[in-house]
């Protein structure tokens, strides 16, 4: 893929840039190089017949699960105001409506 300086502008108008003409040939050129580079690394993941796993290859995974840990008190024991399960913390003076 090549980008083009019509690209460029369009991509830049876009995202709101302030992109001078004089400006559009080198960005252009700097954004192609990054186009290619990351196209090269697409041709590389394709060549990869599995994904890594280190350590053996038979080493058996363990199962994803959620088990939750309980906590040892609840965060109502330790919070010093607690409500209906949010913490309530004191209103600061920057957050008064002035």
């Amino acid at each position: 893929m090549t980008i083009s300086g019509d690209d460029l502008r369009r991509i830049a108008r876009l995202a709101e840039l302030d992109v001078t003409p004089a400006e559009i040939d080198r960005l252009a050129a700097e954004v192609d190089e990054i186009v290619g580079y990351v196209g090269q690394l697409a041709d590389l993941t394709d060549r990869a017949d599995e994904g890594f796993l280190p350590g053996p290859a038979r080493a058996a995974l363990r199962p994803d699960r959620v088990d939750p840990t309980p906590l040892e008190r609840p965060p109502a024991a330790i919070a010093p105001e607690f409500r209906e399960g949010f913490f309530l913390v004191p209103r600061l003076p920057a957050m008064e409506d002035g």
